[in-house]
């Protein structure tokens, strides 16, 4: 359960790194809070609700069989040693034993002994080093983990200090020598200055780089030199002030947790990852081979992705990647589990949309499962399945306000289920801002999502020279409503629903049914349905963009159990305002879906028939 001080976060807003938890939490508060009023006066048994997250503990506790427990108590029952770190005590040294009492100054001197089944505390500072462990555990009851301190800020920073700035015309300048190289398979000319990989920090804000020191105003750098070999830095404060008057920091190392290849088997929990001046598509923080455990960490401001993953089998639970200059999450994980993680804000820097940005981008990736997640304001899709992912699952998740796509599933990507989620609002860029968008994909599966006022297209299958055959879709039991909020989509047609097909059957394929449409408030042009087919039989159109639900129906021959109307959610202009209001249409008018449904975003249990439709299920009985 929320502790109270992650919910007054929430409810004022000045963190939305706990939004997404507080809203799947309020009702079950609600209901625990009822159920200790009755215990109160004897009509139930007292109750306890269990902790959800180490952070909900007290300082130095974490979450472990379904309570609060020690750290170290917990630690120790991998049946390893439990070691301390401690910078700011000041007894320490690396050449102590690293106990409670003589604790180790660093980090890297933990990651020189730990076996394992071994763990180590880390108290509150700042560590500017890399965690780059020699071995790894060996299953999930002997895994080497490395545990920040609950309750206390753990910082693992990429940069240090610099303070040998002289004034050059406007700018300010440092001798710099660090190459900092890209692959040069990965090089885009038109990137030039958004990847290179220096940063500049200023009392913990991140500077922009810019291609010239002419162009260098104030909040900007520019590094002399080619990648390879740099020979300065020019930038100006964000004030214009001298240097000398803050904390001026300078990027060097990445990754900042980075398993020897091949290792496994890591625990990490509650640490700070900031300011690694990483290589496009490199993560600051590394998974490891297989079986990783990632709690309730931060990944923040790093120069390309947050996190990367390998291999597969891992857990990331409670984890934010937000404010990194590509991605928030990328790479590979089969049979991986990201659960109440968030994604916000990512690429900064301004790299490509439609090549690799955003929230996070999973490739060749099987039976991963993306639940309870935050993504959201990202300069590229929300969430991104690209290049053969199969069977993966994404679900109970708020998708908003991102470029291109809120979820986009791309080439060869199939039976994918999107479940639901709430998708909002997201930004048109190039050539789309849709809710759900599939390219070169076939065989997914939406259900009981709430798709509403995205720029352009509620939910688009686009069709891709790359593959042929897009069909075999399962759209059911969805909210479509008020999308295509840009003046006919930004000129790129504005739909509720868009499906591209090379012919009537390949376009029949697809399954609707139980959906609702709505489009009032959408921009000027926007149209319920469009159907783009390439090679139509006689009497077909190759387009037809309509508002007349019987030609939808006739064209997709399906559709029966659909109808037109206003869903009456709580407030259609907000990514908060997805519920539905008691007397919604929506309520108790699902059909039966095309795989379970058995509960909804917020974990409400939903009924076996007479659903309601969408990612809501609304308190009280259908009948």
């Amino acid at each position: 359960m929320l502790n109270k001080k992650s919910i007054r976060k929430a409810q004022s807003g000045s963190t939305p790194q706990f939004q997404l938890r507080f809203n799947k939490s309020l009702r079950f508060l609600q209901n625990a809070w009822l159920l200790m009023a009755l215990a109160g006066v004897g009509l139930v048994a007292p109750v306890q609700a269990a902790p959800l997250f180490n952070s909900d503990c007290p300082p130095g506790q974490i979450v472990n069989q379904g309570g609060c427990q020690s750290l170290a108590l917990a630690l120790a029952a991998n049946g390893g040693r439990v070691y301390y770190v401690a910078q700011n005590d000041p007894n320490a040294r690396d050449s102590n034993p690293g106990t409670q009492g003589l604790p180790w100054k660093t980090i890297s001197r933990a990651s020189s002994v730990l076996n394992p089944g071994d763990a180590v505390i880390v108290r509150r500072g700042v560590y500017r080093e890399q965690i780059t462990p020699r071995v790894g555990g060996t299953d999930a009851a002997h895994r080497v983990t490395y545990a920040a301190y609950t309750g206390e800020q753990v910082v693992v920073e990429g940069a240090d200090v610099v303070t040998d700035w002289t004034k050059s015309g406007n700018t300010w300048r440092t001798p710099w020598t660090l190459s900092l190289p890209v692959d040069a398979g990965l090089i885009r000319q038109a990137y030039a200055t958004v990847q290179r990989r220096e940063m500049v920090i200023v009392d913990g804000k991140v500077l922009r780089p810019v291609s010239s020191q002419g162009a260098v105003v104030p909040g900007t750098f520019y590094v002399q030199g080619s990648m390879s070999a740099p020979t300065a830095i020019y930038m100006r404060t964000f004030n214009d002030s001298a240097p000398s008057g803050h904390i001026v920091e300078l990027a060097k190392r990445t990754p900042l947790f980075n398993p020897k290849s091949g290792t496994g088997w890591y625990r990490v929990i509650n640490f700070t990852f900031r300011h690694a001046p990483n290589a496009i598509q490199r993560g600051a923080v590394v998974s490891g081979a297989t079986g990783g455990l990632f709690e309730e960490n931060v990944v923040e401001w790093n120069n390309a992705v947050g996190i990367h993953t390998d291999g597969g089998n891992h857990v990331f639970r409670g984890n934010s990647a937000d404010d990194n200059g590509q991605m928030g999450w990328g790479g590979v994980c089969d049979n991986c589990l990201l659960d109440y993680n968030e994604a916000m804000r990512n690429n900064w820097k301004g790299y490509q949309v439609g090549w690799e940005s955003g929230g996070g981008k999973f490739s060749r990736s099987q039976n991963l499962t993306i639940r309870n997640h935050l993504a959201g304001d990202n300069q590229g899709p929300g969430i991104w399945l690209d290049v053969y992912d199969d069977h993966d699952v994404i679900e109970q998740s708020e998708v908003y306000r991102n470029y291109m796509a809120g979820i986009m599933l791309e080439y060869y990507t199939h039976d994918i289920l999107v479940r639901n989620n709430v998708v909002w609002g997201n930004r048109f860029y190039e050539y789309t801002g849709a809710g759900i968008l599939t390219q070169a994909a076939y065989g997914n599966t939406i259900v009981n999502n709430t798709i509403v006022g995205n720029q352009a297209k509620g939910v688009w299958f686009r069709r891709d020279p790359r593959l042929a055959t897009v069909g075999s879709n399962k759209v059911v039991n969805n909210i479509f409503a008020a999308n295509g909020t840009l003046a006919n989509g930004g000129g790129q047609g504005g739909y509720e629903v868009s499906v591209e097909a090379t012919d009537i059957a390949n376009f029949r394929s697809n399954l609707f049914n139980g959906n609702i449409y709505y489009h009032a408030g959408a921009g000027s042009g926007t149209k319920y349905f469009s159907a783009n087919i390439a090679s139509p039989p006689a009497g077909v159109q190759r387009n037809t963009v309509t508002d007349d639900f019987a030609t939808w129906r006739q064209l997709i021959n399906g559709d029966g159990s659909s109808f037109v109307t206003n869903p009456l959610l709580q407030n259609l202009s907000s990514y908060t305002g997805w519920h539905l209001l008691a007397n919604s249409p929506a309520r108790c008018k699902g059909v039966s879906p095309p795989v379970a449904v058995k509960v909804d975003i917020e974990g409400q249990p939903r009924p076996a028939t007479k659903a309601d439709i969408g990612a809501d299920q609304a308190l009280g009985v259908c009948r």
